[in-house]
């Protein structure tokens, strides 16, 4: 596929997933793909199938032989997460109350039109498992929006933006009960049977190029939908291998990954248990025939700061995947898997960089060494390039996107 015709494909993904968890149109695509969702018994039993809980996801196409060929990623973003008790008031423009989800670059989020998408939760049969409905308001709904300049003249020098105060969204229309009850009413719901919600406020501007040639992009979410993506079109594409193939979605690595559906759980460990049940031969023998990508994106080298890049290890935009390397096992790569990712980038035609922290500064965490003290197997880990990492619009490389996948469905087939 051309780069622009797979960009444009990821726009329409990235935009008909505006919640932080597309693990529902992940799902909607692995069904029209023939793959069979198992919500309850035995996993081994299903050749082609897949699992989900929240915002986790596990999809496999079962192999011949033991071990696992996996691709690990995660589906969360940075939001304006709203409270309850979310309308402040203050007629005719009413305040929202949100909290930040993740860290954002939180100065880029003003002036910036938000929509409104996640769950709301009704009752159910059982009252331990409430009725969960996602909804989405499909366009923008309220903005943040600064202080004008001669109010507030530490605009232009420096401003400490406070989460509380300056990052209230702002809306008008709101009833006698609030936005939020106005919305769920919009959306066919009567509020009074509402029994809570989980709704982020997100960019609401669709996914662009921003080139002539159009290879860069300037999308909401690239971290970490381009490679929800990336790794969900190179399972699909993916011709059968000796090993079984997973697909793996997390939820909450913006937050540290320490819920049942972040990749500190042993969700994931139980799932492959299961899926090994099919062979008779040991656990431990399973895992050391596997082999792990965990695919998070990565920082490019932007042209304006490059005092703030390694000075050798500094990926381009448009350069290719990305290993990302660190001593101190930040990241989970080590110097022969790292070799093998490579080895298949180059039988795949696909060129490769690598990435290293500049010494003084201090980096972010991801996937691979969380998942690896769990599930002891070989994991590199890697990402494209990108420049505004957690801005609301983030800029990637769009030849990176086709490369990815090219690379990620080599791995799968080897």
């Amino acid at each position: 596929m051309d780069y622009i015709s797979c960009c444009e494909a990821l726009f329409d993904f990235i935009d008909r997933t505006p919640t932080a968890r597309p693990v529902q149109a992940v799902a909607e695509d692995l069904v029209a793909a023939g793959f069979d969702e198992v919500t309850a018994g035995p996993l081994d039993q299903t050749a082609r199938g897949f699992t989900r809980a929240g915002g986790f996801l596990c999809a496999w196409r079962r192999g011949q032989a033991d071990g696992f060929r996996l691709v690990s990623s995660h589906s969360d973003a940075p939001a304006l997460r709203l409270k309850d008790r979310a309308d402040l008031g203050t007629d005719p423009v009413h305040r929202l109350n949100v909290a930040p989800y993740g860290g954002a670059i939180w100065s880029s989020w003003m002036d910036r039109p938000l929509r409104v998408a996640g769950e709301v939760y009704l009752a159910g049969e059982d009252p331990f498992k409430p009725d969960r409905r996602l909804v989405d308001s499909g366009r923008a709904v309220c903005t943040t929006a600064n202080l004008c300049i001669h109010m507030n003249g530490e605009l232009r020098t420096g401003y400490t933006f406070k989460l509380q105060k300056d990052l209230q969204p702002l809306v008008t229309g709101s009833g006698a009960e609030g936005f939020v009850a106005d919305f769920l009413t919009g959306w066919g719901l009567d509020p009074a049977q509402v029994l809570g919600y989980e709704l982020d406020l997100l960019p609401a501007e669709r996914g662009t190029f921003v080139s002539p040639d159009k290879r860069l992009m300037s999308v909401p979410r690239l971290d970490n939908g381009a490679m929800v993506y990336a790794s969900l079109q190179a399972f699909l594409a993916a011709g059968a291998g000796a090993q079984t193939q997973v697909l793996v979605i997390f939820d909450h690595e913006e937050v540290g990954s320490g819920s049942a559906t972040g990749a500190a759980a042993l969700r994931l460990r139980d799932i492959l248990e299961d899926l090994h049940q099919a062979f008779d031969t040991p656990w431990r023998d399973a895992l050391a025939a596997s082999f792990m990508v965990s695919a998070d994106q990565a920082h490019g080298n932007h042209p304006n700061y490059p005092e703030k890049m390694d000075p050798g290890n500094a990926p381009a935009l448009n350069g290719g995947p990305v290993v990302k390397c660190a001593a101190n096992q930040s990241y989970a790569t080590d110097g022969a898997t790292a070799v093998v990712f490579e080895n298949l980038c180059r039988q795949a035609g696909v060129p490769v960089q690598r990435f290293y922290l500049h010494s003084d500064l201090r980096g972010g965490a991801t996937l691979g060494p969380i998942l690896a003290q769990s599930l002891p197997m070989p994991v590199v880990d890697v990402g494209n390039a990108l420049l505004a990492m957690h801005a609301p619009r983030e800029v990637g490389g769009c030849q990176d996107q086709v490369w990815m996948q090219d690379a990620l469905q080599a791995f799968y087939e080897s």
